[in-house]
């Protein structure tokens, strides 16, 4: 239960030792998998249909670890589907190898009319 999340995260190559030996061993397991994709160093971990809570102390750890690095060398970024206009992002690297960004998208649609 609970809402879920999607959760992007872009690290530049040379942020990468430093964000990942910051990460205390108990909560390694959030980015324990590949990457889903690495570009000159550069890493893009995705997390999907994961319970982002900031309350949670691996996602209160990973969330400092992440202020203490350079902006524009770090970007994480939540997406929840079942509310659009929230999660929140972290970082400036928005020029990321990956493109990765927060894309939101509502709109209004209908069919007939009324009689």
């Amino acid at each position: 239960m609970g809402i879920r999340s999607d959760v992007g995260l872009v690290l530049a190559a040379d942020v990468v030792d430093q964000f990942f030996d910051a990460i205390s061993p108990e909560h390694r397991g959030l980015f324990s998998t590949v990457p889903r994709a690495t570009f000159q160093g550069a890493l893009l971990y995705v997390l999907e249909d994961v319970k982002w809570y900031e309350t949670y102390s691996d996602v209160s750890e990973i969330l400092a670890i992440l202020e203490g690095l350079p902006s524009e060398k770090c970007y994480l970024v939540e997406v929840c589907p079942e509310h659009p206009g929230t999660g929140m992002e972290v970082g400036s690297y928005y020029d990321n190898p990956f493109n990765l960004c927060k894309f939101v998208r509502c709109e209004l649609s209908y069919e007939g009319g009324i009689e």
